[in-house]
Formats: structure tokens, C-alpha cells, sequence
């Protein structure tokens, strides 16, 4: 080989880095641009995480209220309590304003029409009663 042809196959082994290189640095912009599939990665990222610690966790809450029943008994206790109390305060609310809108209904039904003419009759100053 002349130093001609060691040349030009250096050159091309250049080119066909240069090739590589570019190659992977477009698929790499292309895999950054790509937000609909990094989503997706991530997605299944973080499921896979949850999964992982999630058993952990229910496992760690079960044991503790195994060996302390009552603190969660009483928690469940409290909000069913609060649960009755509320429903009771709502109904009572609610049947107060229909017991106002029924009485108010019942007296615009027995009132007698006013004369408006009467009511709304100019006075003047000028005349006499």
C-alpha cells in the first residue's frame, strides 16, 4: 500500500466514525423530542416503583395495627361519628328551609290581595282627606 491508499483509508474510517457518531447523536435528539414516549417511560418508571414500595408499606401499616388495634379503632370510630353528625346537622338544615318555604307559601296563599291602586295611589299634598 502507498501512502496514498493508507491516507484514503484513513479518511474513510473517518468518514464512517463521523457516520456512527452522528447517527447516535440523532437518535438521541429524536428519543429527547420524542414527550409522547419519555412520558410513557417515566409512567412505567414510577408504577414499577409503586408496585415495589406499595407492598412494603401496606405491610409496615397492617403489622402496626395489629399490634395497636385501638388507635385505629378509635380513628374509625371518630369518623363514622362525624359521618352521623353531619348527615343529622344537614337533614335538620334542609328541613328547616322547607319548613320556611312551606309556611311562607301557605301564608301568600291565605293572605288576602292588597289593593295596589290603593297602595300605590299618588298623595298629593295638595289634597284634601
Amino acid at each position: 500500500m502507498t501512502d496514498r491508499d493508507r491516507e484514503l483509508q484513513a479518511q474513510r474510517e473517518r468518514t464512517e466514525q463521523a457516520r456512527n457518531d452522528l447517527g447516535e447523536t440523532v437518535g438521541e435528539l429524536a428519543s429527547r423530542a420524542d414527550v409522547k414516549a419519555r412520558a410513557q417511560q417515566k409512567a412505567g418508571e414510577l408504577k414499577e416503583r409503586a408496585r415495589e414500595v406499595t407492598p412494603d408499606a401496606a405491610t409496615k401499616a397492617v403489622g402496626q395495627v395489629r399490634k395497636r388495634p385501638a388507635p385505629a379503632a378509635g380513628g374509625a370510630a371518630a369518623v363514622a361519628v362525624a359521618l352521623i353528625v353531619a348527615r343529622r346537622v344537614l337533614r335538620d338544615r334542609r328541613a328547616a328551609r322547607d319548613t320556611r318555604t312551606a309556611r311562607a307559601s301557605r301564608a301568600a296563599a291565605k293572605a288576602k290581595p292588597k289593593n295596589l291602586a290603593r297602595t300605590f295611589r299618588k298623595k298629593s299634598p295638595l289634597r284634601k282627606k
